[in-house]
């Protein structure tokens, strides 16, 4: 976000934003790192509803961001303002992020206590886990994880990003 201008895009770096018109962000200049959902952190997302937003009709685009409106879900911050946050910690990024993030985005939940997190490893489409001192490290391969390592670990981790299992048609 870039004061008004926003850049929407894909891990891949496909632009995203003509396909989610809906999405509105906070006023400001900041890069952020999460996830377009549609449905909430508590309920049901719908995968195959996101995945029949990204159509090439501008009408179609149109309709389903009335019908199945998407949300952003904020798990990091990577800049602010015209400084990059990739060398602080998870623990300053995440702070700095909590201050920043306003509805309408929404705020990926985060702990790094082990009994909150476990509910998120059962029955969730996965977790994002982030060592609590590390700077930032982009994803290689899958950035998800359903594996509990981080609440067994010695080390300070942060888990969130909490995403529950979506309906899928049946083949």
């Amino acid at each position: 976000m870039d004061d008004g201008e926003v850049e929407l895009q894909s891990r891949s770096g496909r632009p995203l934003r003509r396909y989610f018109p809906e999405l509105e962000f906070m006023p400001g200049r900041y890069v952020l790192d999460g996830e377009i959902i549609i449905g909430d952190l508590e309920g049901e997302q719908d995968f195959g509803a996101l995945q029949q937003r990204l159509h090439p009709a501008e009408s179609r685009v149109r309709r389903l961001a009335e019908e199945t409106p998407a949300r952003y879900v904020a798990f990091d911050l990577l800049a602010s303002g015209d400084e990059p946050l990739l060398d602080q910690s998870y623990e300053e990024r995440r702070e700095a992020l909590a201050k920043l993030v306003a509805a309408p985005v929404l705020l990926a939940p985060s702990t790094d206590d082990p009994q909150e997190a476990a509910p998120w490893l059962r029955g969730a489409e996965g977790v994002i886990a982030k060592e609590a001192g590390a700077p930032y490290r982009p994803a290689s391969g899958r950035a998800w994880s359903r594996s509990s390592a981080c609440a067994r670990s010695t080390r300070s981790w942060r888990a969130g990003g909490r995403a529950r299992r979506r309906a899928r048609s049946a083949p």
